[in-house]
């Protein structure tokens, strides 16, 4: 198994070669040089309620997963601000055998104890309806990653404080800090802001909260203001693929966006490193 799966990188990787013995075991897979086979077309148009979605028109079987992330303008800071990121909902057209992928809902959004966060997928499984989240949050002057799950139909669970890397390494931490060993202090939710332009990773943070020994990762409403959403598709190569981003309004009640500003159709192309 070893020798197949080494043969398989040598395959998809022209940058690496498998040692000798490896086709002593397994054989040499052909290169994976027409890479357009591989490539995913897709249509951009607005749903029934307005809200932008896109439709896979031709390389479904190269798709692995479809995310939405979700931006907000702060109108008093004039900073646009990440919240959370989530799956996008598939719905299936058996007869011509395309798939749409929209939010499941404009009206909600992840929340910890009431209070919009910033909840970004770590690691997700589409087909079982799986993520693994990490919302940054500061506390006594630190940043932490506070790490919590979700599973379809079943309510959100919050596993503790992740401390990202070692502060001496590029090696990530293991350790998970129980909420119970910092209860009662306080922190603050963060919202990375978007297009710094030197590098450096900002933040917003939000009003101050007080710990407890177990939170709740829920949903509330968003308020009404300008958003901006952004798709991304990741292959077949766990290669994240941008669709695009796109503004939308959003009155409490219903979404609007301005005429052409999210139709027509493209083919992802995967970013340059």
């Amino acid at each position: 198994m070893r020798g197949k799966h080494l043969a398989l990188l040598d395959a998809i990787n022209p940058n690496w070669d498998a040692p000798d013995w490896v086709f002593e075991q397994a054989e040499k897979l052909p290169e994976i040089v027409d890479l357009p086979n591989y490539q995913i077309r897709l249509k951009k148009s607005l749903g029934d309620d307005g809200v932008p979605q896109i439709t896979v028109l031709d390389g479904f079987r190269n798709l692995r997963n479809v995310y939405v992330d979700m931006l907000y303008l702060n109108p008093k800071t004039g900073d646009t601000v990440y919240l959370s990121d989530t799956i996008a909902e598939e719905m299936t057209d058996e007869a011509n055998g395309q798939a749409t992928y929209c939010l499941s809902s404009f009206e909600e959004w992840p929340a910890l104890e009431g209070v919009h966060c910033a909840a970004q997928i770590v690691d997700a499984d589409y087909i079982c309806g799986k993520a693994l989240y990490n919302i940054p949050l500061r506390m006594n002057g630190e940043t932490y990653m506070l790490r919590c799950g979700i599973e379809k139909d079943k309510p959100a669970v919050v596993y503790g404080l992740w401390e990202g890397y070692l502060a001496d390494s590029t090696v990530y931490s293991r350790n998970v800090i129980p909420l119970s060993k910092v209860a009662g202090w306080e922190y603050s939710l963060l919202y990375p802001i978007d297009g710094t332009g030197d590098g450096k990773l900002r933040y917003e943070a939000s009003e101050t909260l007080t710990m407890r020994r177990s939170l709740e990762r829920s949903y509330a409403p968003l308020e009404p203001g300008t958003y901006y959403m952004e798709y991304y598709l990741m292959d077949i190569f766990m290669r994240l693929l941008p669709a695009g981003r796109v503004e939308v309004r959003w009155d409490g009640r219903s979404v609007s966006v301005d005429e052409g500003a999210w139709q027509g159709e493209m083919t992802l192309i995967v970013p340059e490193a």
